[in-house]
């Protein structure tokens, strides 16, 4: 029996909430100007940012741990903060996303020896998928190469899922060093993306608590994000190569009668599609469950190469058996224009943030200076992807923006929210 879906909205980073619309921005590199403690900007997306001032405000944690990821338990009104890579190993914060306070007990310790960043040569972040099935969080982790009080190299890196109500942490799953994940939670399936052989990949069974592997011919050597459709099971890989892969796990099921355990695809193997002709480094990844489309985004992977590419992948609006490639039609490419300070578009990646308001249809990317949150109307990147491109409008300033260059809006579906740190403060 197919399983009935689950609907999962995920993000990358950063979290939005459709029903408030406002936008929760984890500002890495501005801490609170009074405590010095890392903070969330809150941004109201329903607004012209060229015409009324959208920051909201802050949420101000009780540490300043850097935040790799928040994820949204929108039942409970719960924001879930993952944050670490300072010497005191990874943590949660619960956010009441009414009060803006945390929740009693915050910041909540992850399993000893465990992280959600690590800065050496196989580098990976941690991040937090909400599973509206387990009603639990699940969080991705690596071994804390500050304090060193893993057991052995590798057991901390794996994964872990978080209790809402109690507030208990499973042992952790080990699996290879990950960039990002995505869950599947009505197959239990964990896509964690990370260094592998090309055409295999580790896949989680998050029922049994298990690592599995994932043979089909179109995985690629370096995928770095991904989401999965939870309507319809078809997950988009983001390759880092001008190419992405379509993967279906529709049918699939785990097969652990004898080791090592695996993953079989439903129908024939490859139950995918690999897609080309896209920007260079696209690999942050955001599927809207609603329109069934995945919205893609370049890593800033070098500093003097101004990735701005974004694409828009229209996948199957229904559960197909078989993928074969005649259900995607060609992908959707434009170029994010420059900043309102004249800069190039420099995407922050490391970790992603990115999200897709799955109710407005509207996708959201921050820069890597922390300075703008973009907005993409996904409707009109659909119907005119040249207009995303458009330079921003130089006849009006952002709100309160000093000394812009450009204005805030190009309309054409391209919305540039500034950030606190773009106001100086």
């Amino acid at each position: 029996m197919t399983p009935a879906p689950a609907v999962v909205t995920e993000s990358r980073g950063m979290v939005v909430d459709p029903a408030a619309q406002l936008a929760y921005v984890p500002l890495l590199d501005s801490p609170d100007p009074d405590t010095g403690n890392s903070r969330i900007a809150i941004i109201d997306t329903a607004v012209d940012p060229d015409v009324t001032y959208a920051v909201q405000g802050t949420i101000v944690l009780s540490h300043n741990d850097i935040i790799s990821s928040i994820a949204l338990d929108a039942a409970d009104g719960l924001l879930i903060v993952t944050s670490g890579g300072i010497g005191d190993g990874g943590l949660v914060d619960l956010v009441n996303e009414s009060t803006r306070m945390p929740v009693k007990g915050s910041p909540f310790a992850m399993p000893k020896g465990a992280d959600v960043y690590q800065f050496s040569t196989n580098a990976g972040y941690g991040e937090v998928v909400f599973d509206p099935v387990r009603k639990v969080a699940v969080i991705s982790t690596l071994d804390d190469l500050i304090q060193n009080n893993c057991s052995s190299p590798g057991a901390c890196t794996g994964f872990t899922t978080f209790n809402l109500s109690t507030h208990a942490f499973t042992p952790i799953i080990q699996t290879p060093v990950t960039y990002g994940f995505s869950l599947d939670p009505s197959t239990d399936v964990v896509l964690p993306m990370g260094s592998y052989t090309p055409g295999v990949m580790s896949v989680v069974d998050l029922n049994h608590s298990a690592v599995c592997t994932l043979k089909d011919s179109n995985l690629a050597q370096y995928p770095e994000g991904v989401s999965i459709d939870s309507t319809t099971h078809i997950a988009v890989i983001g390759n880092d190569d001008s190419t992405a892969t379509a993967l279906n796990l529709l049918g699939s099921s785990f097969n652990a009668s004898k080791p090592p355990c695996e993953l079989i695809e439903g129908g024939e193997s490859p139950n995918s599609v690999r897609l080309y002709g896209l920007p260079f480094a696209l690999s942050g990844a955001a599927v809207n469950p609603v329109t069934h489309q995945g919205f893609m985004i370049e890593e800033d992977f070098d500093p003097s190469a101004f990735n701005s590419g974004i694409a828009l992948i229209s996948l199957p609006p229904a559960p197909v058996g078989q993928l074969t490639g005649g259900e995607i039609p060609t992908p959707v490419v434009s170029y994010l224009p420059f900043d309102p300070f004249g800069f190039y578009w420099q995407t922050q990646s490391e970790p992603f943030q990115v999200a897709v308001d799955d109710v407005h249809n509207k996708a959201y990317a921050t820069g890597l200076t922390g300075y703008f949150l973009f907005q993409i109307d996904l409707t009109k990147f659909q119907t005119n992807p040249e207009g995303i491109a458009t330079p921003l409008t130089t006849a009006t300033s952002c709100m309160d923006l000093f000394a812009g260059t450009y204005g805030c809006n190009n309309n054409n579906g391209l919305i540039v929210y500034p950030l606190p740190p773009a106001f100086g403060y």
